[in-house]
């Protein structure tokens, strides 16, 4: 019988990872989020520092999330491309937005914050699980 993290499709959540990772530097860009995320955050773009070990901290946090994501999608079979953004969006809804809507509660971060940091992971999350839809 073979385990449940062996019926993950890693070059899925590979490919998955590299999506949600693309997309962020889209929702972070100027064209998208960059100038409201930095005005609710306070902060100017010089307050920001790129470095390698940023993104790939990045990268590797966002494959375990793509990885635990692929679990859920074989453990609710969901095997194509609706089944697969509905688990991808519950996750995101579920998880994600409350956590940074309750931290936000007692760190007063303002709402603005929560809904574009939320709104990027659930929608990376949708995308991801589309892809481990389809490729489950």
């Amino acid at each position: 019988m073979e385990t449940i993290f062996a019926q993950v499709n890693l070059l899925a959540v590979l490919v998955s990872s590299v999506a949600y990772f693309m997309l962020g530097a889209a929702w972070y860009s100027p064209v998208l989020f960059a100038k409201p995320w930095m005005n609710a955050l306070g902060k100017k773009e010089e307050d920001f520092q790129s470095s390698p070990s940023n993104f790939i901290a990045t990268f590797i946090a966002i494959f375990i999330t793509v990885y635990v994501l692929g679990i859920f999608i074989v453990l609710t079979n969901a095997n194509a491309l609706l089944p697969g953004a509905f688990v991808g969006a519950v996750a995101g809804i579920g998880f994600v937005l409350t956590s940074c809507g309750i931290n936000s509660i007692y760190d007063g971060r303002p709402v603005k914050l929560v809904l574009i940091t939320s709104g990027y992971h659930i929608l990376g999350l949708t995308v991801s699980g589309i892809i481990l839809g389809i490729w489950n």
